[in-house]
């Protein structure tokens, strides 16, 4: 099970610790969990959640249990946390670029929200979760 957790922009705490803790609450916490739904909107789940998560879902889901909503039970809960960039960064670009590059740093606020309107006819979103994941390993 992947889920999706962005932090507040104020946050200043460690992700990884961040991360280790959502893991930990989708382990004790919550039985099912539905693809896609903002689980801050609900009170059930915003309720275990730590108040400065201010998104959080699950993305993805890959294994033999397919069913819907998808128990949390038995399965591995890959978190990735993120905060995300509303300003732009101080970067400095050759005057040559200035005309033809746009600089954003990522994740940006521009494009939150961007990964759920991509349609494409293959499943390509679970092979670039299942090879990132497998990269980063």
């Amino acid at each position: 099970m992947f889920v999706e957790a962005r932090v507040a922009s104020d946050y200043a705490g460690s992700l990884s610790a961040m991360s280790d803790k959502i893991a930990r609450i989708f382990r004790e916490d919550i039985e099912t969990a539905s693809l896609g739904f903002e689980m801050r909107s609900s009170e059930i789940y915003s309720s275990v959640l730590p108040e400065e998560i201010v998104s959080c879902k699950v993305v993805e889901f890959a294994g033999a249990d397919l069913n819907f909503p998808f128990s949390t039970e038995n399965a591995e809960i890959v978190v990735n946390i993120y905060k995300m960039v509303e300003e732009d960064d101080d970067i400095e670009l050759p005057e040559e670029l200035h005309s033809f590059v746009r600089h954003r740093p990522l994740p940006c606020g521009e494009y939150d929200g961007g990964w759920d309107k991509l349609v494409y006819n293959d499943n390509i979103k679970e092979v670039l979760v299942y090879t990132m994941r497998n990269l980063s390993e």
